[in-house]
């Protein structure tokens, strides 16, 4: 629910108003707090529980982080092989 308030509040402010209510508001200090908060209530919320969620959520997040990861590659060579089929090189 903080990501809807604070959304609430970045859209209320005028354009002009949006960086320096950031600069205020979004700091590394701010992060950790919340993240520390996140990782309290995930734990108690789903490890102590003993639900599968923890498990889905590292398998989930595991394939989009290689898929991120390994996209970069997957690209260069799919563009590299576009221009071998068109008789740019070899491949």
């Amino acid at each position: 629910m903080a990501g809807a308030t604070f959304w609430k509040q970045v859209t209320s402010l005028k354009v002009r108003e949006v960086p320096q209510y950031l600069k205020s508001t979004v700091t590394v200090g701010n992060a950790k707090t919340r993240f520390s908060e996140w990782m309290v209530n995930y734990k108690a919320n789903y490890i102590d529980q003993g639900s599968s969620k923890p498990l889905k959520d590292v398998i989930f997040y595991g394939l989009i982080f290689s898929y991120v990861v390994s996209w970069p590659a997957q690209y260069a060579h799919h563009k590299a092989a576009e221009e071998a089929a068109r008789g740019g090189g070899h491949h």
